[in-house]
């Protein structure tokens, strides 16, 4: 857990065949993640955390979230737990290393979370077009549950379900009625 993962160890543990699942079945694979990072970071020519704070973090407001490479979390933290490793531990500053692009992980307290919620449920920041591509219908994981570009539309709901190392949240936009939804949990 206190690994520092490089980019190249999570992709090629993320391409290992033994690793497939049953074709046509949805899979989630954090290693799109990590390549899309390296490529935003060599198209733009700029760290993703940099990058991420001047076309995102800044234009939305979200003041109470940071991106860093390393585990410490902004104070006040809300521990966490987790028994991934057989036995239950604290959790809380584990490597964040094997999560997006350069080994960054956002926190963000829980009014920036809502906000986030609200943001990517409107397409705050995405053309008409890029909203309707990032929330499309792509893969049906049960009646009326879709897995598009990142998000999940659950019935309606747009959704994001993120986890790290024993932290666990949900936020959740419902576009017709305006409603956010933003929880966090430790485990």
């Amino acid at each position: 857990p206190f690994r520092q993962w490089t980019q190249r160890e999570l992709i090629a543990y993320g391409i290992n065949p033994r690793l497939f699942g049953t074709p046509g079945k949805l899979r989630y694979a954090h290693t799109n993640f990590v390549l899309l990072g390296m490529a935003l970071s060599r198209a733009t020519g700029e760290p993703l955390a940099r990058l991420m704070r001047r076309q995102v973090l800044g234009p939305l407001g979200l003041t109470g979230t940071d991106i860093t490479s390393t585990p410490k979390i902004p104070s006040p933290v809300l521990h966490a737990f987790t028994s991934e490793r057989g036995k239950y531990e604290e959790s809380t500053f584990w490597s964040p290393s094997w999560t997006c692009g350069t080994g960054e992980i956002m926190t963000s307290d829980i009014t920036d979370l809502a906000r986030t919620a609200q943001d990517i449920g409107t397409g705050a920041l995405l053309s008409r077009r890029d909203y309707r591509m990032q929330t499309a219908h792509i893969s049906q994981i049960k009646p009326g549950v879709y897995y598009g570009m990142g998000l999940f539309n659950d019935h309606g709901w747009i959704t994001q379900n993120p986890s790290f190392n024993g932290f666990n949240a949900i936020f959740a936009y419902l576009p017709p009625r305006h409603i956010t939804i933003a929880i966090t949990t430790t485990l």
